[in-house]
């Protein structure tokens, strides 16, 4: 809407895209239509088996599974 803010705890995609991006937001929000957010303790959706059995594909031989994780710590735990 015009206004200037200085946002000084934004994250990086904020601030490389700015607040309310259009494309961005309108993504989302197609996203969220198709499918909703989900936590991968003990579920799964079409899409995430999808990738990663195109990941075991890729994989070398002996590695037979797949942890989806939001962060780097989670990924270590």
């Amino acid at each position: 809407d015009g206004r200037r803010i200085f946002d000084g705890i934004c994250s990086w995609w904020v601030i490389t895209h700015g607040h309310c991006h259009p494309k961005i937001v309108s993504a989302i929000q197609e996203q969220a239509a198709r499918l909703d957010q989900v936590i991968f303790a003990g579920f799964t959706h079409e899409p995430a088996e999808r990738v990663a059995n195109g990941l075991l594909a890729l994989a070398p031989e002996g590695l037979a599974h797949v942890f989806f994780s939001d962060s780097g710590s989670t990924s270590v735990e």
